[in-house]
């Protein structure tokens, strides 16, 4: 099993406190996870991103996970991007940004988040999309209209729209 950490003052966030300063992650923050958006250049010279659909919510949202102890916001991402798509060969092109948002959770105890997204290019189109199971039972690529229209999200359709324009200006 995984050791999660969140922002909290135990001893594990205690370890990661020099983490969580270099990357500006205010401490008052319960969770901090990473998630990525990943685009592939298709045959037919459009651009199409990877969503996941929630299996409980049937909610179309990015990959996103929490930090394992000890692990960079980069590492979190990298990992959580390729578990949760079945995607391995994925190169980072560099950070999107941050969302911040709160939460209940199951007893009602409200909960800050931040989720750090990166971007990512599928280097293999070959690859098939293989969602992980138990958490979610669909995984498809979209164009940006579609992407931006089926996310579930606000704060992850703002993030596509900043995915879409550094993609755009990479091509320029």
């Amino acid at each position: 099993m995984r050791k999660r950490v969140g922002v909290k003052k135990t001893s594990k966030y205690k370890k990661n406190i020099e983490l969580y300063r270099k990357n500006g992650i205010d401490e008052s923050i319960d969770q901090v996870s990473a998630g990525g958006v990943v685009y592939r250049k298709c045959k037919d010279n459009k651009i199409r991103v990877v969503l996941i659909r929630d299996q409980n919510t049937h909610k179309w949202i990015l990959p996103k996970g929490r930090n394992e102890l000890g692990e960079s916001l980069e590492d979190t991402s990298h990992r959580e991007v390729k578990e949760e798509t079945g995607l391995q060969n994925i190169k980072l092109i560099q950070k999107i940004d941050k969302t911040n948002y709160w939460f209940k959770t199951k007893n009602q105890k409200k909960l800050t988040k931040e989720v750090h997204f990166f971007l990512y290019e599928d280097v293999n189109d070959k690859d098939n999309i293989s969602v992980e199971k138990g958490n979610f039972d669909k995984g498809q690529w979209f164009t940006k209209e579609e992407s931006l229209r089926i996310i579930s999200f606000p704060s992850q359709k703002k993030i596509l729209q900043k995915a879409f324009k550094l993609i755009e200006n990479e091509g320029s």
